[in-house]
């Protein structure tokens, strides 16, 4: 029991419990927020999301290397390079519940699936880049190669499933240099017909052949 104050309406232990919990409710799901597993599909930058989807089934990753080799005696070879790859990620996504037009999770209904796969459409078309974000990394500079989506029974039919394929885009700098290197022009041999200024029997710089010349 709590205590009467005089001008003080009595207070029942539920109601002082129930106060606190309205209280702390937002600061518990803050904290959660910010504690529960971070995926994304994001722009370039990595600051504005591009696909909402309702959940995240699954993450594939691939990064190979090109390694040169030359034969060596009896046979044998030896290596010599080492040449990165563009990585390959693989994500599974999916939009939409398991009861049609019920309204359950963050979307069910038929134009929100609509709008789900449009957005696929558009990153396969564009030639923007892309951000992947997981619990454990980030994964820049990616770009939707192909993509599938299925439906089936056994998920419900109100379930779009889609697998998207990113490829990485390996963007190489570009040095130019602003030397300016002059390109000496074929020598001419002149003929002894021509009286013009010769060098070793090449005509000189600035000699111009006559019309007449056909170099022959």
């Amino acid at each position: 029991m709590f205590p009467n104050l005089p001008g003080v309406p009595a207070l029942s232990k539920n109601n002082v419990i129930a106060a606190a919990v309205l209280v702390a409710a937002p600061l518990i799901n803050n904290l959660l927020d910010k504690l529960k597993p971070h995926w994304g599909i994001y722009d370039v930058a990595g600051l504005k999301t591009v696909i909402e989807p309702d959940s995240f089934l699954g993450f594939d990753y691939r990064n190979e290397t090109n390694i040169s080799t030359y034969p060596i005696e009896q046979g044998g070879f030896a290596s010599y390079n080492k040449v990165n790859t563009p990585f390959d990620a693989r994500v599974k996504i999916s939009k939409g519940s398991a009861v049609t037009g019920v309204g359950i999770g963050q979307s069910s209904t038929t134009t929100d699936r609509k709008d789900f796969l449009h957005i696929i459409d558009d990153m396969a078309a564009s030639l923007d880049l892309y951000t992947l974000v997981t619990p454990e990394g980030r994964y820049s500079n990616v770009s939707l190669e192909e993509y599938e989506y299925r439906r089936e029974h056994k998920n419900g039919t109100g379930i779009i499933i889609a697998s998207l394929h990113f490829v990485q885009i390996m963007q190489a700098s570009i040095s130019t240099s602003s030397d300016n290197t002059s390109v000496a022009p074929d020598p001419v041999a002149c003929p002894a017909s021509a009286q013009l200024p010769q060098e070793n029997g090449v005509c000189s710089a600035g000699s111009v052949l006559p019309a007449s010349y056909s170099g022959n």
